[in-house]
C-alpha cells in the first residue's frame, strides 16, 4: 500500500491496519477565511478498517469497544502518510463497530480535518463575561488624569493605556427641577466648566476601554492563541470603545448598599451518586445556570467545575449546603469531607492554598443502619483581586467492608432538608462580599456592552474586512485585512493555463450576477443622541455611512453591513470653536442636555490638545476639573473623534474610522482640521475589494483542472493563478485528491487591481496632560534640506534652504518653521519635507502655520 494510517494513543504515533489505500482529498475555499463564523472541514471521511489484533488492541484500549461500548465524542490525533511523506493531519473518531459474524468484525471510523471550534468556544459569551479583575480601579482625579498619559503602547497612562477617559458631553446635571445645571460645557457663560466656580466632577466622566483588550480577553477564554500584526499596529492599539451607556451621568447612580450587594452569587448543584474509591480529591461542581441563581457581577464561572474569582480585595462569606447518605450497609470504613482551596490559576485549584476544611462526614456502617448527614457549612476567606476558589471533596480511608474486597460502596450528595429548610438544589452562595472601596469603583465588567462576543468581532471584521486562518497545529488564528493577506507584493503566481482540462466543460462567467445592486456599509441608528438625530433627521441614513450602488442595470437588491456601534460625530464647544468633543446626550425642550447615550461608541484616542479657543490657535483657553474640593486648572483636554487627529492639515496624515468621510459639525465653527482623507474605512480596507469584484471585467471561472497533489499540497488562497492572459484568485477547489492525479474541479475568480499592505496614519500625542502653553518662541535661524518628496531629503540630494525655527534645536513636534528671506518670513507650505543638514530626523510640514511631525526616512 502507499498510504499509511497513524493514530496517537498513549503519546505514541501507532500504524493501523487498513484494507486499501486512503484516497485522501481536500475542499480549499475562500469563504473558509472571510466568514469565521461558518468554518467547515477541509477533509472528512467515512470508512472502514479490520479489526486485526493490532487494530482491536489499540482501538479497545482507548474507546473500550467489547461489543458497541464505545464513546463516539472522543477524537484521535491521526496522520496519512503518502509513500512516507505527511500528507495529511486531522483527528479520527469512531463511528460504529460492525459485527459481521463471530469472527467478523470491522471498525467503521470518520477521518476529518481538525478545523477546531473557535466558534463553539466564543458563542455562548459576551463582552461581560471576560475578565477584567485587572482593571477595577477607583474614579478619582488622579486616576483619570492618569489615563490622559496613554499612548499605544503597554506602559504609559492607567494599566498601560488599556483605559482612557475621554472628555465627551454625556449630559448634565440638573439639580431639583431646576433648569439651571451644576456647570456646562461651554467657555464665557455664567457656569461654563472655564469658571473655576464650575468645576467638572471626576464623577462625570466615563472610562473607554481599548478594543485591542477586549480582543486579548476573549482570546484568553479559548483554547486558540491569537496572531495578528494589524492588531499590533499604532493605528489600530488607538481605537477605543465607550463604557457605561447607561443613560446617565458617569458610572450612574446607586446607593452603597445596592453596591455591597452587588457582590454576592448563587450556584447549584444537583443530586449525585458518588463511588467510593477513598484517598482522592476531586471538584465539587456547582453551575449557576439552573433556576435561582445569580451573579451581578459576573464572577462565577461555570467552568473549571464553578469557581468564584474576587473582584476586590477583602474577606468573603461562603455558605454551602447539602445531605449526604452512604448506600452500602456493609460497609464498615469510610469517610469524606468538604475543603476549600484559593489560588491564581482556575484550572489547577486542586494544587492551591488550603483555606477551609470541614469535619469529616462518616459513610461507615452505624448501629441505626445508613450513615447520613446535613451539612450546613459557613465559611469566610480573605481574597485579592484576581484570586479564584474552589470547592473539591476529600476522601481517606481506603474502603472496606464485611464479606467483599471490592464491593461497589456509594454515597449520595443531594439538595439541603434539615431544620425547616427543603432545598430544590445542592446550594453554594457567597451571602456577603467585600464592599466596594467607594461609591465610585468601577468595575469594568459592569460597563462593558453586553454584547455576544462573536458578535463583536464580527463587527470588527466588518469594519476592516479582515480574514481569519485558523491553524489547528499549533492552535492559532491568524487574524489579518484582507488586502494585507492578499498583498500583491507577497503573492506567488502559478501558471495553470496547461492544466485546464479543454475537452471538459469550463463556464465563464460575470461574477456581478450573484452580487447585490447596492451596499452600505454603517453605523447603527444614534436614536436620540443629540449630534446623531440632527444627522439622521436632515438624512435617510446614519452619520458615516458609505453606500456603493454597482452601475449594472440588471443587478437587483441590497445589501447591509451594518455596526452595532453608534457613530462619533463631533461639535465645537460653544465660544471656543477649537475644543471639539462628541456630543451624545438627549436634548429637551431646546436647551436641556440630559443624560442618553445607550449604545457603544467606537472612536481614536486623539490624545491630549490645548484648550485654545481659537481656530487659529493663539488665544489659550482653560477648563477645571475637581480634585477633592479644589478646581484644578487645565490647559489641555483628552480628546476622541472618528478622526485620528484634529491637528493636522494634510490629509495623507489623517485616519477617519467612518466608512464614508463626512463633514462633521465642529466644521461649521472650524475649517482648520482636514475632514475628508483617503484613509476612511471604505476607502482603506473595501474599496479594492468591492470594485473588483463590481468590475464589468471580473469573471468566475469554473472548471476542471489536471491537478497533482504536489498542486493541492502548495496551492494557497493568496496565489494568483495565470491561465492564457489572465491572473485569477482562488475561490474553491472541490475534493482536490492528495493521493493520485487527478481532475478536480475549480473556481477561480478573475483579478483587476491588486490588493496592497496600507498602515493608516495613527494618532501622535506630543502633548502631556495639563501640559504648560508655549512661551513666545523666540527666532532660530538653520539651513535644511526641503522638497516636496521625502527620499531626496533624506538622502541630501534636495535643495537647501535658510530656515527658521520658532523654538529651540533640535527640531521636534509641532515646531513652526518658515523660510528666511532676508528678514521677511514665510511659513513652509503644507506638504513639505524638509531636514536640518546636521540632524537625520526627517519632518513634514501639517499645517498652514507651518507646523511640523515626525516622518520615517
Amino acid at each position: 500500500m502507499n498510504t499509511t494510517l497513524l493514530l496517537y494513543f498513549n503519546d505514541q504515533w501507532r500504524r493501523i491496519d487498513l484494507y486499501e489505500d486512503l484516497p485522501i482529498s481536500l475542499t480549499i475555499q475562500e469563504l473558509d477565511i472571510t466568514d469565521f463564523q461558518t468554518r467547515k472541514s477541509a477533509f472528512s471521511k467515512v470508512f472502514t478498517i479490520p479489526a486485526t489484533s493490532n487494530n482491536s488492541n489499540w482501538f479497545e484500549h482507548y474507546y473500550e469497544v467489547n461489543g458497541t461500548d464505545f464513546n463516539p465524542l472522543v477524537k484521535i490525533p491521526a496522520v496519512v502518510q503518502y509513500r512516507g511523506t505527511d500528507i495529511f493531519n486531522g483527528v479520527l473518531r469512531m463511528n460504529s463497530v460492525i459485527i459481521n459474524s463471530v469472527s467478523s468484525i470491522d471498525f467503521e471510523v470518520y477521518l476529518m480535518s481538525d478545523v477546531g471550534d473557535f466558534i463553539s468556544e466564543i458563542k455562548n459569551l459576551t463582552l461581560a463575561d471576560l475578565d477584567y479583575t485587572d482593571l477595577v480601579h477607583d474614579l478619582t482625579y488622579d486616576n483619570v488624569v492618569t489615563s490622559w498619559s496613554a499612548t499605544t503602547n503597554d506602559t504609559d497612562g492607567l494599566f498601560g493605556g488599556q483605559i482612557i477617559y475621554p472628555l465627551i458631553n454625556d449630559g448634565l446635571i440638573y439639580p431639583g427641577t431646576g433648569s439651571t445645571p451644576d456647570w456646562n460645557y461651554r467657555f464665557d457663560t455664567a457656569t461654563g466648566f472655564d469658571n473655576p466656580s464650575y468645576p467638572v466632577p471626576p464623577t462625570s466622566f466615563k472610562p473607554a476601554i481599548r478594543i485591542k483588550s477586549i480582543i486579548d480577553r476573549l482570546f484568553d477564554k479559548t483554547s486558540y492563541k491569537l496572531k495578528s500584526e494589524f492588531f499590533e499596529t499604532d493605528y489600530f492599539r488607538s481605537i477605543y470603545m465607550s463604557m457605561f451607556n447607561n443613560g446617565q451621568i458617569g458610572l450612574g447612580t446607586q446607593d452603597s448598599n445596592d453596591q455591597v450587594n452587588q457582590n454576592i452569587f448563587k450556584a447549584f448543584s444537583t443530586q449525585q451518586t458518588i463511588e467510593y474509591k477513598g484517598a482522592r480529591s476531586f471538584p465539587f461542581r456547582f453551575s449557576k445556570r439552573l433556576p435561582g441563581s445569580y451573579d451581578p457581577l459576573n464572577n462565577f464561572y461555570n467552568t473549571n467545575n464553578g469557581t468564584f474569582q474576587a473582584p476586590y480585595q477583602g474577606t468573603y462569606y461562603f455558605n454551602l449546603r447539602f445531605n449526604y447518605q452512604s448506600h452500602d450497609i456493609l460497609q464498615i470504613s469510610g469517610n469524606f469531607n468538604i475543603v476549600v482551596k484559593k489560588g491564581t490559576d482556575p484550572t489547577n485549584l486542586k494544587n492551591g492554598f488550603l483555606v477551609y476544611q470541614s469535619p469529616k462526614y462518616d459513610l461507615g456502617i452505624g448501629f441505626s443502619g445508613l450513615k447520613k448527614g446535613s451539612p450546613n457549612l459557613f465559611f469566610d476567606v480573605a481574597m485579592s483581586p484576581g484570586e479564584y476558589i474552589g470547592i473539591f471533596i476529600e476522601e481517606y480511608n481506603a474502603y472496606s467492608a464485611i464479606g467483599y474486597s471490592k464491593p461497589p460502596g456509594r454515597y449520595t450528595i443531594s439538595p439541603y432538608n434539615d431544620l425547616g429548610i427543603d432545598d430544590d438544589n445542592i446550594q453554594y452562595d457567597l451571602y456577603n462580599g467585600p464592599p466596594l472601596l467607594t461609591g465610585n469603583t468601577v468595575n469594568v465588567k459592569s460597563g462593558v456592552e453586553d454584547m455576544n462576543a462573536a458578535d463583536f468581532l464580527r463587527n470588527i471584521a466588518t469594519m476592516f474586512n479582515l480574514v481569519f486562518i485558523q491553524d489547528e497545529n499549533d492552535k492559532s488564528i491568524l487574524i489579518t485585512p484582507y488586502n494585507w493577506y492578499y498583498n500583491e507584493e507577497d503573492r506567488v503566481e502559478r501558471d495553470w493555463t496547461q492544466k485546464l482540462d479543454l475537452n471538459s466543460t469550463y463556464k465563464i462567467e460575470p461574477l456581478s450576477f450573484d452580487l447585490s445592486k447596492e451596499i452600505n456599509f454603517q453605523y447603527d441608528v444614534g436614536s436620540e443622541e443629540y449630534l446623531n438625530k440632527i444627522f439622521e433627521d436632515q438624512n435617510d441614513y446614519t452619520y458615516g455611512r458609505y453606500r456603493f450602488v454597482s452601475d449594472s442595470n440588471l443587478l437587483t437588491g441590497e445589501k447591509d453591513y451594518t455596526l452595532n456601534f453608534a457613530a462619533t460625530p463631533t461639535t465645537s464647544v460653544l465660544n471656543a470653536p477649537n475644543f471639539i468633543i462628541p456630543a451624545v446626550y438627549r436634548e429637551e425642550n431646546s436647551y436641556k442636555e440630559l443624560p442618553y447615550s445607550s449604545k457603544s461608541h467606537i472612536f481614536f484616542w486623539v490624545g491630549n490638545r490645548y484648550a485654545y479657543k481659537d481656530i487659529y490657535k493663539q488665544i489659550p483657553g482653560y477648563w477645571y476639573m475637581l480634585s477633592g474640593g479644589t478646581a484644578i486648572q487645565q490647559t489641555t483636554y483628552p480628546c476622541v473623534s472618528h478622526l485620528s487627529t484634529i491637528d493636522v492639515q494634510l490629509p495623507s496624515l489623517v485616519s477617519d474610522l467612518s466608512f464614508g468621510s463626512t463633514f462633521d459639525f465642529f466644521g461649521n465653527f472650524n475649517d482648520q482640521p482636514v475632514q475628508f482623507t483617503q484613509y476612511n474605512l471604505y476607502d482603506t480596507w473595501w474599496r479594492d475589494y468591492i470594485e473588483n469584484n463590481y468590475s464589468n471585467e471580473t469573471r468566475r471561472l469554473t472548471g476542471r483542472f489536471f491537478l497533482k497533489p504536489i498542486d493541492l499540497y502548495e496551492t494557497q488562497l493568496t496565489d494568483k493563478i495565470y491561465i492564457k492572459d489572465s491572473f485569477y484568485r482562488v475561490e474553491k477547489i472541490t475534493d482536490g485528491n492528495l493521493i493520485d492525479n487527478n481532475l478536480t474541479e475549480v473556481s477561480l475568480i478573475k483579478e483587476i487591481g491588486g490588493y496592497y499592505k496600507i498602515t493608516p496614519p495613527a494618532p501622535f500625542y506630543p502633548i502631556a496632560p495639563n501640559q504648560a502653553y508655549p512661551g513666545i518662541p523666540l527666532a532660530v535661524n538653520f539651513t535644511g534640506y526641503t522638497g516636496t518628496t521625502s527620499t531626496p531629503v533624506c538622502n541630501g540630494t534636495a535643495s537647501t534652504e535658510p530656515l527658521v525655527l520658532f523654538g529651540s534645536l533640535p527640531l521636534s513636534n509641532l515646531d513652526e518653521i518658515w523660510y528666511d528671506t532676508g528678514g521677511y518670513y514665510t511659513p513652509l507650505p503644507i506638504g513639505t519635507y524638509l531636514r536640518n543638514i546636521s540632524d537625520t530626523q526627517l519632518f513634514l510640514v501639517i499645517d498652514k502655520q507651518g507646523r511640523i511631525l515626525e516622518q520615517n526616512c
